[in-house]
């Protein structure tokens, strides 16, 4: 066991809706202090809500979806280790 820092990167997996998503897209990421091992830090990474929107060409208009969204978070986008959800009531 040595010394090292951690990265946290947020996802968000989008609600299925007019316009095709991918699976899930990196909104946020922090990375730790140099921790000692078995040393803990609370970290907070802020995600913008614009940053859920998407543009829609028919209507000109920026647009956030109605609908379930995961928000996941992970020392990769293949180590999810916490999710929940969020619902989108326009």
């Amino acid at each position: 066991e040595v010394p090292g820092k951690e990265v946290a990167q947020v996802y968000v997996r989008a609600p299925k809706g007019e316009m095709e998503k991918p699976f899930q897209e990196l909104k946020g990421f922090v990375k730790t202090k140099l921790l000692n091992p078995g040393e803990r830090e609370r970290i907070t990474v802020s995600v913008d809500i614009a940053s859920l929107t998407y543009f829609n060409e028919k209507t000109n208009k920026w647009v956030l979806e109605k609908g379930i969204y995961e928000i996941r978070v992970g020392a990769s986008s293949r180590d999810i280790r916490l999710s929940g959800f969020i619902d989108v009531r326009n």
